[in-house]
């Protein structure tokens, strides 16, 4: 009964990731669920923590080095963005751990469970596109910006096609990532357009469709493609907000805008203080660095980059355990798995996609699956050679069941 509401906190959770009612940087209602279910983990034991001395001890440092390079940038500073930065990784490693733990102790029924409520998600949110006022150009729905939105939709398709396992999309889980492509293209975000792009082909590659659903695949791609080329605008008597005209100038925008520069985007921080390069300058106080003109004001701005982020503001040491944490991430993880993290390492090449929560779920869930998935099979299937195949990419080997899993046994010695 408690692990049916510790589930149902997180299908709740889901559904209102994309209700942003507060500020940016302030905590949404759908963090104020993920904090319950962290306290919950912590304090009781309806949902065991799954014991990895490597992953404990990974993103423990990681964790220790985000507060410390804060709080010492805070101390000189007096900044509180520092402090909430360092909340951040706190609340976010955790909801990773939520996961994990979901994975080992549910199985298939958070499998089941995540699945469908990303699809509800995902209707909502198109439902809200066309409820909420319209906008002149580019649209936000319920987040605080468009490049949320997009981010969203990147996400969440990221996790479904790792939920499915390699095994066929149903019609379902298709009209799941038509709704998200729909919503990437309203946000107008040009990296989350190209994110959800290279997610489709990688989809084609690894996952099963029939043959309806390559058709649509192709009949979209070209559709797209002929938008692209002549900028028509007959669809936006269909689709009133005026997409795919939008999406044709964006895409045809892509270079020729400033912030797609280096500068722009905060990049030229890294050869301008390269001081910063082995302990890290932490994250605020942006005012100490080369300010970027943006419509004729200077503007101070944090770097538009997940990766880059981690290395100038936590410095080598940072990266370097970031890096290894997503090492311990992918290393049992099959290959399809870690290529649909691409598309999330694409979008954070010109924006900063540490602090959604949404990222460290689905790193969480490839962990999961990964070591939890994997062990059910050697356990229980029958055929646990073709079981570890599904896993390791085959597609012909039958879906093994998640199940629960037995506690791990503590390490000899």
């Amino acid at each position: 009964m408690l692990k049916n509401a510790y589930l149902g906190l997180f299908v709740v959770f889901v559904l209102l990731s994309s209700v942003y009612v507060l500020p940016p940087g302030m905590p949404q209602p759908a963090d104020l669920l993920v904090a319950m279910l962290i306290v919950v983990l912590a304090t009781t034991f309806v949902i065991p923590v799954p014991v990895n001395k490597d992953l404990f001890l990974v993103a423990g440092l990681l964790l220790a080095d985000a507060i410390i390079v804060n709080l010492y940038w805070y101390g000189q500073l007096q900044e509180t963005g520092f402090l909430r930065h360092a909340i951040y990784y706190v609340f976010n490693l955790g909801a990773f751990l939520v996961v994990v733990s979901l994975v080992r102790s549910l199985g298939d029924r958070f499998v089941t469970a995540f699945r469908i409520a990303i699809g509800i998600a995902i209707l909502l949110e198109i439902v809200a596109l066309f409820v909420l006022p319209p906008t002149a150009f580019r649209t936000a729905g319920t987040f605080n910006n468009p490049n949320q939105l997009g981010y969203w939709g990147v996400l969440l398709s990221c996790c479904l096609l790792v939920l499915k396992r390699g095994q066929k999309l149903t019609v379902f889980d298709f009209a799941v990532l038509c709704g998200a492509g729909y919503l990437t293209m309203a946000s107008l975000s040009k990296a989350a357009m190209l994110a959800f792009v290279l997610l489709l082909i990688t989809a084609i590659a690894f996952q099963h469709l029939t043959r309806p659903m390559k058709l649509v695949l192709a009949a979209l791609a070209l559709l797209g493609s002929a938008v692209a080329i002549a900028d028509s605008t007959q669809f936006d008597h269909v689709l009133s907000a005026r997409v795919f005209a939008n999406v044709s100038q964006r895409v045809s925008d892509i270079g020729g805008q400033g912030d797609d520069s280096l500068a722009g985007r905060g990049y030229d921080r890294i050869w301008r203080h390269p001081e910063y390069l082995i302990l890290g300058a932490g994250e605020g106080a942006h005012w100490r660095f080369s300010a970027f003109q943006i419509n004729a004001r200077q503007t101070d701005i944090e770097m538009h980059s997940t990766l880059g982020t981690m290395l100038f503001a936590y410095g080598i040491v940072g990266l370097t355990l970031f890096l290894s944490l997503l090492a311990l991430v992918f290393w049992r993880a099959p290959l399809a798995h870690a290529l649909y993290s691409l598309p999330i390492w694409i979008y954070g090449i010109t924006h900063q996609g540490l602090r959604d929560t949404m990222l460290w779920v689905f790193l969480g869930l490839v962990f999961g699956l990964a070591h939890y998935g994997r062990s059910s099979a050697e356990h229980g299937a029958r055929q646990p050679a073709r079981d570890a195949a599904l896993f390791a990419g085959s597609r012909s080997a039958p879906r093994p069941p998640l199940g629960i899993h037995a506690p791990e046994r503590a390490p000899r010695g």
